[in-house]
C-alpha cells in the first residue's frame, strides 16, 4: 500500500455479460503489429511488402532482433544479400 491506497493492477478489466470481471490484454505495440503484417506478407511470398513492414517495425523499435532477423530473411528471398548481411551484423 502507498498513501493508504491499494496498488492497482497493470492489466485493464471489464465487466462480462454475467457481471464478472475479466482481464483485458493491452493492445500490441505498433512495432509488433507492423511485424505481424510483415509475417503475413512473407507467408504469401510478398517479400518486398514484408521488407517494408519489417522496416517500419524496426523504425518503431530499433532493438527488435526479431524484426531484424525477419527482414534479413525477406532480403535473402529477394536476393539482396548485402542488406541481409547488414541486418544480421547490426
Amino acid at each position: 500500500m502507498t498513501n493508504g491506497r491499494a496498488a492497482t493492477s497493470v492489466a485493464a478489466a471489464t465487466k462480462t455479460k454475467e457481471g464478472a470481471t475479466a482481464a483485458v490484454a493491452p493492445p500490441d505495440p505498433v512495432d509488433v503489429l507492423e511485424r505481424q503484417k510483415g509475417n503475413a506478407h512473407y507467408k504469401k511470398g510478398e517479400f518486398q511488402d514484408a521488407v517494408k513492414c519489417y522496416t517500419r517495425s524496426i523504425g518503431y523499435n530499433p532493438r527488435s532482433v526479431v524484426a531484424l532477423s525477419n527482414r534479413a530473411m525477406a532480403y535473402l528471398k529477394t536476393k539482396a544479400f548485402d542488406k541481409a548481411e547488414k541486418d544480421c551484423c547490426s
